[in-house]
């Protein structure tokens, strides 16, 4: 790609990847390391590595988690996961921005892309989490969802929009600790 290597990218590519993550080099470069140790094709990682990967990180049983998690890191939708991919999605999910976690679980919950959140999309993500973590409420994952359902659908029409789930999230922090966003 042009430019001096560091830590196996060039000083053009972290330049690019500063503009979109709020990470020092160093940073970038560890992450960097990490990602190469899971990789198919030398630059990208497929979905059956990535299973593998998240798995191994979280523990449980995190396949179809990870596969929804996967789906909303792979941005254009070719199949792979590649470094500026993985990244932006590390830089995501760490961040202590709301907003920016909001939209992104909000797609995570939208599995369809139709930019709303039905009952059934929203308890497969709430069952998938609990089969990572176990049960660690008092509650169902179905009562769970009926729970946050009946809190975010608020023009009630079936569907969560961005607006509901959005406003649904600020105004009521149990959302945010529901969705482990806290």
């Amino acid at each position: 790609m042009g430019g001096t290597q560091t830590g196996g990218l060039s000083k053009r590519e972290i330049c690019r990847l500063q503009k979109h993550v709020n990470m020092p080099i160093e940073e970038i470069q560890k992450w960097h390391k990490d990602f190469k140790k899971n990789l198919v094709n030398g630059r990208q990682l497929n979905r059956e590595n990535f299973r593998a990967v998240y798995t191994s990180m979280f523990g449980g049983d995190a396949s179809d988690f990870a596969d929804n998690v996967f789906r909303t890191f792979d941005r254009d939708g070719n199949g792979y996961v590649d470094f500026e991919e993985f990244l932006l999605a590390i830089y995501i999910t760490s961040s202590n921005d709301v907003e920016l976690k909001l939209k992104w679980a909000f797609n995570m919950y939208d599995m369809d892309g139709n930019d709303s959140i039905d009952k059934h999309e929203l308890f497969s993500i709430i069952n998938c989490a609990y089969r990572i973590n176990g049960p660690e409420r008092d509650i169902s994952p179905k009562e769970l969802t009926e729970l946050l359902f009946n809190m975010m659908d608020v023009d009630g029409n079936g569907e969560i929009s961005w607006d509901e789930f959005h406003s649904a999230a600020l105004k009521d922090r149990r959302i945010l600790h529901f969705l482990h966003m806290e």
